[in-house]
């Protein structure tokens, strides 16, 4: 996250419920060094640290979009 004010970042995951790790990005480092098109930007990240998912922005139903892809890799992982 690189909101100036964290208060602001810690009612948006509130009110969305995020259930997952949140980078408080405080000097824009990460922003910088990935590229990010835009905020919110989100990463999905496999169990090996490969990015399996990049999703900038966000509308209602991107939240069921991203835990789609979430499932999909835990079921993969059960599976081996």
């Amino acid at each position: 996250n690189v909101d100036e004010n964290s208060e602001d970042a810690r009612r948006f995951l509130r009110r969305y419920k995020v259930p997952y790790p949140i980078l408080w990005d405080e000097n824009g480092e990460w922003a910088s060094k990935y590229k990010l098109p835009g905020m919110p930007t989100a990463f999905v990240i496999d169990q090996q640290g490969v990015i399996q998912m990049r999703h900038s922005g966000f509308r209602p139903g991107d939240m069921k979009k991203i835990r789609s892809k979430i499932d999909h890799l835990l079921e993969m992982e059960l599976a081996q």
